[in-house]
C-alpha cells in the first residue's frame, strides 16, 4: 500500500503516540503490546495491565520516521 493512500485514511494527529514493550527473557528481546496510547501518562498507567505479569516494561514513543525507547 502506498504511503499517500495510508496517510489519506489516517486522522490528523495520528503521530506521535506511545506503545508499551515488555522484556521476554526466553527470547532476550523486547516484545511490543499491540495497543496504541495517545499520551505518556495513559501508557504508564496501563503498562501493568497490558503486559504479562512479572515482566520488565518500557515505553516507546513512535513518530512517523523513528521510534524512541523511553
Amino acid at each position: 500500500m502506498k504511503t499517500s493512500l495510508i496517510d489519506a485514511r489516517r486522522q490528523p494527529g495520528y503521530f506521535h503516540y506511545y506503545k508499551v514493550q515488555w522484556y521476554d527473557t526466553r527470547s532476550l528481546c523486547w516484545r511490543e503490546v499491540q495497543r496504541r496510547f495517545p499520551t505518556k501518562a495513559e501508557a504508564l498507567s496501563q503498562a501493568a495491565q497490558v503486559a504479562p505479569p512479572q515482566t520488565q516494561t518500557r515505553l516507546v514513543e513512535v513518530h512517523r520516521d523513528r521510534r524512541i525507547p523511553l
